[in-house]
């Protein structure tokens, strides 16, 4: 049986356009495709490139290289390089505390393994709470490239990572 589509004005967040309808639909066909992934890297690149987004520095207040907007957007969610090093900070305190918690001397660890490192968002943080050595693994080989490259710690693939942290 045929429904009248909905009133806009009963419910104005749920109004829908024919273009609301046609990207619904794109969605739902590259979701069966198994082309969601192209669909999420294409907005986080978009997302990136806005007009709005502050220029990233070349580096830190510590002096560490900072890492393109578009890599922030994989690791963060978004390009905005404050909330990214705000984020990753935060992030390292509350691990750093959650092993003082517990009984841990996160202070006297020889070396940290940051698992998920991404493109260094929380282990850039790790020296002010630890003289460890510190290794990160990810599955993204790009942000493994970059994390390798220019920091003060080593990044590897998992498949890499016993042969390179052993």
């Amino acid at each position: 049986m045929f429904s009248p589509p909905p009133d806009p004005a009963a419910n104005p967040s749920k109004h829908h356009t024919p273009l609301s309808a046609v990207k619904a639909l794109a969605k739902t066909g590259l979701h069966r495709a198994g082309l969601e992934p192209l669909l999420i890297r294409y907005h986080e690149w978009r997302m990136a490139r806005r007009p709005e987004v502050a220029p990233v520095p070349p580096t830190d207040d510590a002096g560490l290289p900072l890492p393109s907007a578009y890599l922030m957007t994989l690791v963060a969610g978004e390009p905005d390089w404050r909330r990214f090093l705000e984020g990753g900070r935060d992030q390292a305190r509350t691990i750093a505390d959650l092993v003082a918690r517990h009984g841990g001397a996160f202070h006297e660890a020889e070396r940290l393994l940051d698992l998920g490192c991404g493109c260094g968002r929380i282990i850039r943080h790790m020296p002010g709470h630890s003289k460890a050595a510190l290794y990160g693994v990810d599955y993204n080989s790009r942000l493994v490239r970059w994390c390798a490259q220019p920091a003060r710690y080593v990044c590897a693939e998992p498949g890499d990572a016993a042969a390179r942290f052993s």
